[in-house]
């Protein structure tokens, strides 16, 4: 997930699109008989999504591999195992916040400044059923309150799952 949506090229090795649980060998063909499991598609679902975000946002290959595609938001909290960041497109409109938990704790109404838009929408949450996650802590209403309108600051207060990934556009 977390590759997706960090700057640079994109390598994505066979079987890791549907989670091969065995380890890489050329010889044989994939384990596809692990698809009538319901973690395994779910992966292959989340994956297939994101290659469509991929795909179809332009700050996650626009700027790629320009360091003004990419802005940290939320470096502070690596206590709680959280990080943000921006990927940023050619027009402000496309720019992505990226929110990774890589901790087991989830959180509720997680407060965070950012700056550049003062609307934010969550695309893509990692946490979802359809995922494999247990559909809690999805971001359908949450607030965002503008602390200064000129300079694009707003406050987002956001519930972030145990280990996911969000993105908001």
């Amino acid at each position: 997930m977390c590759m997706i949506t960090h700057p640079g090229a994109k390598l994505l090795f066979m079987w890791n699109e549907f989670a091969q649980t065995s380890k890489w060998n050329d010889q044989p063909e994939l384990d596809w008989h692990l698809l009538q499991h319901e973690s395994h598609l779910k992966m292959k679902d989340c994956v297939k999504v994101l290659s469509h975000l991929y795909k179809n946002e332009p700050a996650l290959y626009e700027n790629q591999f320009d360091p003004k595609g990419f802005e940290w938001t939320e470096l502070d909290k690596r206590n709680e195992g959280v990080t943000a960041f921006k990927r940023k497109g050619h027009k402000q409109k496309d720019d992505l916040l990226i929110i990774l938990n890589v901790s087991n704790e989830n959180y509720t109404n997680w407060s965070m400044q950012v700056q550049g838009k003062l609307a934010w929408k969550e695309i893509f949450n990692t946490n979802e059923i359809s995922y494999w996650g247990n559909g809690e802590h999805i971001n359908v209403n949450f607030s965002i309150k503008i602390l200064n309108k000129k300079a694009s600051l707003c406050e987002i207060k956001i519930d972030i799952p145990a280990l996911s990934v969000l993105i908001f556009r």
